[in-house]
């Protein structure tokens, strides 16, 4: 969607306009068009108040839910807000979460981006701020796969800290991710100090075991419909947003072909669960979700 062509507006005051906006408002030509990325086609900006749309709008969240909730202007207070309040560091003390955050380093990742491989060099641990990944992993002599997505507040790659081996699994960033990123030598450095900080880090590492737990659940579940179920439940807790995953890529998470779920989404869709494309898919209804997927799938 595009704004009405400039009207005593230069491009050069345009392009200000979108600095400030980031990268949610990029020039789609070199031309005077603007196109206005993850914002309501009635709140677009006409190219005369754009200026006054960014100040309006730059402590907002972004109201497409395509954007996964990344705000406009993403601060350091929001950022050490979401992982305070994730699933990991809202058990630990307020001294640990302070001296955790206060070594973190914001790093923004592209689309289909690498965080790290499997077999890579030991390094330190990432937390989601905003955005979505993947959490590929197979064992050493296969090609990784899709097990898993993680959620905004959580934390990963804990590994080489409390081993000191390489990496064991692959992250990658599904749609544009912020990550917090504390390094190695700084939880070493954390560790020396306090030795409880091995036991708070790993405290992580069991939290991953009970995710883990839950998908080895559900892959055994004998119904494929409700195996699908159980991959879109789980996905319901990245929020109400649209997650740019395939229906090949859950069928991958899902032990199912692409035809099954072809098939279960229309039927979730029907019933009013969940909205979805060939290449993203929003959840609406986890608890339905999970009625259905513990059930013989007869809901």
């Amino acid at each position: 969607m595009t704004t009405p062509q400039g009207r005593g507006v230069s491009l050069r005051q345009q392009c200000e306009a979108i600095e400030e906006l980031k990268f949610y408002v990029t020039p789609s030509t070199l031309g005077d068009e603007l196109t206005c990325a993850h914002v309501p086609t009635t709140d677009c900006p006409d190219p005369d108040n754009l200026r006054n749309f960014v100040f309006d709008q730059r402590r907002m969240f972004c109201p497409d839910r395509a954007c996964g909730g990344i705000p406009l202007e993403l601060t350091r207070e929001k950022a050490e807000q979401v992982l305070g309040q994730g699933p990991w560091l809202a058990h630990m003390s307020a001294q640990f979460r302070t001296e955790l955050l206060r070594h973190g380093h914001l790093q923004k990742f592209s689309p289909d981006q690498i965080i790290y491989r499997y077999g890579d060099a030991a390094g330190g641990m990432y937390g989601l701020v905003a955005g979505s990944l993947t959490i590929n992993s197979a064992p050493p002599d296969a090609i990784p796969r899709l097990i898993h997505l993680g959620m905004a507040g959580a934390w990963t790659g804990e590994g080489p800290f409390l081993t000191g081996q390489p990496r064991r699994v692959e992250l990658r960033a599904l749609g544009e991710t912020w990550m917090m990123h504390v390094p190695l030598d700084a939880l070493e450095q954390m560790a020396a100090r306090d030795p409880a900080v091995w036991r708070a880090v790993g405290l992580n590492t069991v939290l991953t075991v009970d995710v883990l737990v839950r998908i080895i659940h559900d892959l055994q579940k004998r119904n494929v419909e409700c195996r699908i179920a159980s991959v879109l439940q789980r996905a319901g807790w990245l929020g109400d947003m649209a997650i740019p995953l395939s229906q090949s890529a859950l069928g991958v998470m899902a032990n199912a072909s692409r035809q099954q779920v072809n098939s279960a989404m229309k039927s979730f869709a029907r019933a009013g669960w969940v909205k979805y494309t060939y290449r993203s898919v929003t959840i609406l209804d986890t608890q339905a979700l999970r009625r259905f997927s513990d059930g013989d799938g007869s809901e």
